[in-house]
């Protein structure tokens, strides 16, 4: 692996190959509501349509997590590393000029529309001299982004606590306690901790962080403590980041360690996409936030 700036935290990170375009998703039916009051031991109708909306956001974002949706960065960056190489020894076999950008909006202008009307007319080798100069072009500009230090880091385990940590704040405010109870045999299991626990149930299977009623526990109370202080705006950005749109660059990662340097510099960030998406909005004239409403800035330029 290069080692560029930041390279040492690149150590497990997964990367998405590609954007879901639908994920299952199963809502709560009337029964599953009444089951889940039940489990609770409390009625929830007001804040039914927050705990569904955070359901969705939550398995929508954490679909592009699964194993079999992304790579390891420790297994990308060697193989690029080799493609690079080899991919500059076929431009110099071709006796051709390294064409090789490192940027997205250079690489879209290298792939120009009159360069691919001609890809038809030209020569055997002159096609192979163009795809591997783009090919080139684009293994350099991903390497870059992913050694960069504006790159998105690891966000899975925070997109489960900020799913939790609104959960929370939605049953709080139907008077909910949301604490969780030891496995001493003598203190009674929280039925707040049983309800994240069935709620879970309503996500793909490789969409689940914790299984068990300990293992929940642990974890939910961690979230709290890390992130239960964030408002609910900043904890609905960290699902938004967790979609991928291409304005959300540059998530800090591991929230969920308490780190208020690191919260800190993600309401920056959340500032930059704001002004990001706004001017991009204004540009193309079209809302995104139509489907999701609650990822809209308070106020924008």
């Amino acid at each position: 692996m290069t080692k560029g700036k930041g390279s040492r935290r690149l150590h497990g990170e997964r990367l998405v190959l590609k954007r879901p375009k639908t994920v299952h998703f199963m809502a709560l039916s009337d029964e599953g509501w009444k089951l889940f009051e039940q489990i609770i031991e409390h009625p929830v109708q007001d804040s039914r349509t927050r705990i569904s909306l955070c359901l969705f956001l939550y398995n929508f974002a954490a679909t592009h997590y699964t194993p079999e949706n992304t790579v390891l960065v420790t297994d990308l960056l060697p193989a690029l590393n080799r493609w690079i190489k080899v991919g500059e020894l076929l431009l110099q076999r071709l006796r051709t000029e390294k064409n090789v950008d490192a940027s997205r909006d250079a690489l879209v202008q290298f792939l120009d529309q009159d360069r691919i009307s001609a890809l038809s007319r030209i020569l055997p080798l002159e096609l192979l001299d163009f795809t591997a100069n783009a090919a080139l072009s684009a293994a350099t500009t991903v390497k870059n982004e992913i050694e960069h230090e504006r790159r998105n880091l690891a966000i899975e385990n925070d997109l489960w606590c900020a799913w939790v940590c609104l959960t929370a704040k939605a049953l709080e405010r139907e008077g909910v306690e949301t604490t969780g109870a030891s496995t001493d045999k003598s203190v009674r299991e929280s039925p707040f901790i049983k309800g994240i626990d069935f709620l879970q149930s309503f996500f793909l299977k490789d969409c689940h962080r914790y299984n068990g009623y300990e293992s929940v526990r642990i974890n939910t109370q961690a979230a709290l403590r890390a992130m239960g202080g964030m408002d609910e705006r900043m904890l609905m950005h960290i699902l938004g980041w967790g979609l991928q749109f291409p304005e959300w660059v540059g998530y800090p990662g591991n929230l969920n360690e308490g780190s208020q340097d690191r919260i800190a510099l993600l309401e920056e960030r959340v500032k930059e996409v704001q002004l990001r998406v706004a001017e991009r909005n204004k540009k193309q004239g079209f809302d995104p936030y139509l489907k999701f409403p609650h990822l809209r800035p308070t106020s924008e330029p």
